[in-house]
């Protein structure tokens, strides 16, 4: 499946982390972004057995993927689907850079559905 591709779709978003909520599956895990300029409004998209690796709804949205240890409550962060990388930033300095793609886990994906602030329609 090419799930990566339909990442390609000109999404951007720029905020303040406001949470970080890490899973025991290798730093992965949710960050809670209170969105600050973005190109899109709202954004979810949804496909059984994979998960998207961020979602934009009235001024907040979450990354899922990769949680770097560098990442902090309080830090700006600036995500761009088509380049697939979420730059983190304090100070206005590039603090990590971490990629953006979607997870086949399903580890992965109840942990989502178990810790995000959307409601997810259980695709089961």
């Amino acid at each position: 499946m090419k799930a990566n591709t339909r990442v390609l779709n000109h999404v951007k978003f720029s905020g303040k982390i406001i949470s970080l909520n890490v899973s025991g599956n290798h730093a992965y895990g949710i960050i809670g972004i209170s969105v600050l300029t973005t190109n899109k409004s709202e954004f979810a998209d949804t496909v059984q057995s994979v998960m998207f690796p961020y979602r934009l709804s009235q001024g907040y949205a979450e990354f899922y993927g990769y949680v770097p240890v560098e990442a902090k409550i309080g830090f700006n962060v600036e995500l761009d689907s088509d380049k697939g990388i979420m730059k983190i930033y304090y100070n206005g300095k590039l603090v990590k850079e971490t990629a953006v793609a979607v997870s086949l886990e399903e580890r992965n994906i109840e942990f989502v559905r178990k810790n995000s602030k959307f409601k997810f329609i259980s695709l089961k």
